[in-house]
C-alpha cells in the first residue's frame, strides 16, 4: 500500500483507500505551490485527483474568533513556526485551503527574498518548505518530506531533506539556490501568488495528460509493490476524466459568459447541459453521449459476468472502436454531431446550445427526456 501513499504532489497528495469490504477512507497530503504539485490519489479500486485551482483564504475568514481549529499538530506546527521566525523570517499570514482542507503559515525572509512555508494537514501531518521564484518563471523549493518521485517541469528544482532540520534545510538552500532575480511580493498579493504558481504546475500536469506510466512504475518499484497494467490504467484514467471535467466546466463558464444566459436559463444548462471539447478521448465522447455507458459513470457498474449484459457491453465496445478510428482524422465535436444525428432514440431530444472557441474549442449540448406523459392523455372521472 505504500505505492499509493507515495504518490505525491507538492501541494499535496490525496489518497482514497479500499480497505477490506471497501471501507473506505481519504488521506491528503499537501505541499509548496512554489515547487512541485498535486499529482495522483490512487488505490486498489478507487481513486480521485487533486483540484486543478485551489484558493488561498485567510484563515481569519474562514473560522471565527471563538472558533479554535482541530489540530493533534498544533504543538509540532507552533514550534516550526517559531524556528522560521527564530531564523529571521518575517510572518506573513495564517491561512487556509477549504478544498483540501489544509492549514499553512507563510514567512519571508526580505533579506534574501525566500519564502518560508509550514503546513497542517489532520492526516498529513506538518512538513515545511523553502522556497524561491524567479523572474523568469524558474522556482527552487526544499522540502522536509520524502522524495515524491514524481516529474516536474524544467524550470523547477525540488530537493528533499527529510533527515535535516529546519536550520540546516534552510543554510543548504541559501548556499544552492540561485542568488539573482528573486521576486518578492507583497502581502496582500501573497494568496494570488500562492494561487497562480499552483495554477501553472497544474495546468503543466494537465497539458501532459496527468501522471505518466513512467512516474507510477518507479514509485512501485521503489515501494517494493506490485503494479499492473490494471493499476496504471485506473491512475490515468481517472486523471484524463479529471482533466476533462475540468475543460468541460471551464468551456460552460465561457459559454454562459458569451451567451449572457439568464440565472434559469444557466441552471438549466448546469443540469442537462453537455460539453464536448476538443481533447476528449473515446471513453468520455461515448459516455456524454449514452449515459447508460458504465466506465466513469455514476450508476453502479454492471456485473460484468451476467449475461444480460453482453449485448450492450458489445455495442459499447464496437462504438469505442470507431470513436477511437475516427479521432485519428476528426475532431470529438463532429464525432459527437454524428452520433446524436444517428441516434434513434425516441426519449431523448438533443440541442446544440452553441460553442466556444476558448479556453479550448468545445460545442454545448442540452440534453431532454421525453415526458412519457406528454405523449398520453388521459381522461380522469370527476368523481
Amino acid at each position: 500500500m505504500m505505492f499509493f501513499l507515495q504518490l505525491v504532489g507538492a501541494i499535496f497528495v490525496a489518497l482514497i483507500l479500499f480497505i477490506l469490504a471497501a471501507v473506505m477512507y481519504i488521506k491528503w497530503k499537501l505541499r509548496t505551490a512554489f515547487g512541485t504539485f498535486a499529482d495522483l490519489l490512487k488505490n486498489l479500486g478507487g481513486g480521485g485527483v487533486p483540484p486543478f485551482r485551489i484558493k488561498l483564504k485567510k484563515k481569519s475568514d474562514v473560522f471565527d474568533d471563538d472558533e479554535e481549529e482541530d489540530s493533534e499538530n498544533q504543538d509540532l506546527f507552533q514550534q516550526n513556526c517559531e524556528e522560521f521566525a527564530s531564523l529571521g523570517f518575517d510572518k506573513i499570514e495564517d491561512y487556509y485551503i477549504e478544498d483540501i482542507p489544509l492549514s499553512m503559515t507563510a514567512y519571508v525572509d526580505r533579506d534574501t527574498s525566500t519564502y518560508g512555508v509550514v503546513y497542517d494537514h489532520p492526516m498529513a501531518g506538518v512538513w515545511c518548505d523553502v522556497v524561491r521564484r524567479y523572474e523568469d518563471g524558474s522556482a527552487w523549493t526544499f522540502g522536509s518530506n520524502q522524495d515524491s518521485l514524481m516529474d516536474y517541469p524544467e524550470d523547477k528544482t525540488i530537493k528533499y531533506f527529510p533527515q535535516l532540520s529546519l536550520a540546516e534545510m534552510r543554510e543548504k538552500f541559501l548556499q544552492e539556490a540561485p542568488c539573482n532575480g528573486m521576486v518578492v511580493v507583497s502581502d496582500e498579493e501573497f494568496p494570488r501568488f500562492f494561487d497562480r504558481a499552483y495554477a501553472e504546475e497544474m495546468d503543466w500536469r494537465i497539458a501532459r495528460g496527468g501522471v505518466t506510466e513512467a512516474e507510477i512504475r518507479r514509485i512501485a518499484e521503489r515501494d517494493e509493490t506490485e503494479c499492473t497494467p490494471e493499476h496504471v490504467h485506473t491512475v490515468q484514467f481517472q486523471w484524463r476524466q479529471a482533466i476533462s471535467e475540468f475543460h468541460s466546466q471551464r468551456a460552460l463558464r465561457r459559454y454562459r459568459n458569451e451567451a449572457e444566459l439568464s440565472r434559469s436559463q444557466w441552471e438549466d444548462l448546469e443540469d442537462e447541459g453537455i460539453v464536448v471539447h476538443q481533447e476528449m478521448q473515446a471513453e468520455e465522447i461515448l459516455q456524454s453521449f449514452d449515459e447508460d455507458y458504465y466506465p466513469g459513470s455514476s450508476f453502479d457498474m454492471p456485473d460484468d459476468s451476467d449475461p444480460e449484459y453482453q449485448d450492450e457491453r458489445d455495442k459499447w465496445k464496437r462504438q469505442l472502436e470507431e470513436i477511437r478510428e475516427q479521432l485519428k482524422t476528426t475532431a470529438p465535436q463532429a464525432i459527437m454531431k454524428t452520433l446524436v444525428e444517428a441516434s434513434d432514440d425516441k426519449e431523448v431530444e438533443w440541442e446544440l446550445k452553441g460553442s466556444v472557441e476558448t479556453p479550448i474549442p468545445a460545442d454545448v449540448w442540452s440534453r431532454n427526456w421525453k415526458d412519457e406523459d406528454d405523449d398520453d392523455e388521459e381522461d380522469w372521472d370527476d368523481d
